[in-house]
């Protein structure tokens, strides 16, 4: 995870760049009882999405949606995937992106849910 790859997917949407939720990500996924939801998860996540980006319709919806999609990881928790979404989707709404935008980044985070 680096700042300048944020800045640059920030820019991206039209949205200033910002260090803060960055940071919060940042620290999330460098939580000690984390064993694979890591920063290494997220930069290899990216890595894949740059890869096969051109086959998605809306790319920088997918890597948002990566950023923020283990960002709440509460081993045995039934609920990291709608958290970790909302919390994206707030993001979204503060930064004014459109709902359509939002919706999808929701439902690419949800779909990383295993039932």
């Amino acid at each position: 995870m680096n700042i300048e790859c944020w800045h640059a997917l920030l820019t991206r949407f039209g949205i200033p760049p910002e260090s803060e939720t960055f940071s919060m990500l940042k620290a999330a996924y460098s939580e000690k009882h984390r064993a694979y939801h890591t920063t290494r998860h997220i930069d290899e996540c990216l890595g894949l999405a740059d890869e096969f980006g051109p086959l998605a319709r809306q790319p920088e919806e997918v890597k948002l949606a990566l950023w923020f999609h283990d960002a709440i990881y509460e081993p045995m928790s039934s609920s990291n995937e709608e958290r970790s979404a909302e919390w994206a989707a707030r993001f979204m709404r503060e930064a004014g992106l459109p709902r359509e935008s939002i919706d999808r980044v929701r439902s690419h985070i949800q779909a990383t849910r295993h039932v």
